[in-house]
C-alpha cells in the first residue's frame, strides 16, 4: 500500500467520525431551543379557562411556528445521527449482534414522533380561529404529549451504546456507564415525570458528539 492510498484511507475513515460529531452537536443544540421557542406556556392538563388558553396559543404563534421548524430539523438530524450510530456499531460488533439494530430502531422512533410533534405544533398555531376551540386545544394536547414522549425512545440508542461499549469496547468506557445511566432514567423519567425526559436525552446526545468524535 502506498503512502497516497494509506492518507486516503485515514482521511475516509476519520471522516465519518467528524459528520456524526456535528449531527450529534446540532441535534443536540436545536433540540433545545426548539424546546425553548415552541411552546405556549401552559399545558391542557392546567385545566385553565378555554378562552385563556385560546389567547396563549394565539400569543405564541410565532414561537410555535419556529419551534415546529426546529422539531422538524430535530427530526431529520435524529435519522442522520442514528445511522451514525449504527455505523460505529456495526463496525464494533460481531456479525449478528442486536445492538447496531437497535440503536438504529431507537432513533427512527425518536424521529418520527418528533417528526409528528412538529407538524402538531404549527397546525396548533394556524387553528386558533377554528370555530371549535376543542380542535386547537386537542391538536396542542397531542404535540404536548408526543414530543415528550419521543425522547423515551432515545433510552434504546443509549442502552444499546452502553451494552457495546461495557462488553467490546464500542466506545469509551465513562460513556458506555453514562450511557446505561441515561437509558434507565429516560424510562423512568417516562414512567413518573415524562415532561423531564428531553432535557437528559438531549444532554446526552451532546456529550455523544465528543465521544464518538473520540472514538470512531
Amino acid at each position: 500500500m502506498t503512502m497516497t492510498s494509506e492518507l486516503r484511507t485515514e482521511s475516509t475513515d476519520t471522516a465519518p467520525a467528524n459528520v456524526g460529531w456535528l449531527i450529534a452537536g446540532v441535534v443536540g443544540v436545536v433540540g433545545l431551543a426548539a424546546m425553548l421557542t415552541g411552546g405556549a406556556g401552559f399545558s391542557v392538563t392546567d385545566k385553565l379557562p378555554v378562552p385563556t388558553m385560546i389567547q396563549k396559543l394565539d400569543d405564541a404563534k410565532g414561537g410555535l411556528q419556529i419551534g415546529g421548524g426546529l422539531q422538524a430539523l430535530v427530526s431529520m438530524g435524529l435519522v442522520l445521527f442514528g445511522a451514525h450510530v449504527r455505523r460505529l456499531l456495526l463496525r464494533r460488533e460481531p456479525d449478528g449482534a442486536l445492538t447496531p439494530a437497535i440503536a438504529w430502531g431507537g432513533a427512527l422512533l425518536a424521529a418520527a414522533m418528533t417528526g409528528v410533534a412538529a407538524a402538531m405544533t404549527q397546525l396548533s398555531a394556524g387553528f386558533t380561529d377554528a370555530v371549535d376551540p376543542g380542535v386547537p386545544l386537542t391538536i396542542h394536547a397531542l404535540e404536548e404529549n408526543m414530543f415528550a414522549g419521543a425522547w423515551c425512545a432515545i433510552a434504546l440508542v443509549a442502552g444499546a451504546v452502553a451494552v457495546s461499549g461495557l462488553r467490546r469496547g464500542a466506545v469509551p468506557r465513562w460513556f458506555a456507564g453514562v450511557s446505561a445511566f441515561v437509558a434507565v432514567l429516560l424510562v423512568v423519567a417516562q414512567l413518573a415525570v415524562p415532561w423531564i425526559g428531553w432535557f437528559p436525552a438531549l444532554v446526552w446526545i451532546i456529550v455523544s458528539a465528543f465521544a464518538l468524535r473520540e472514538h470512531s
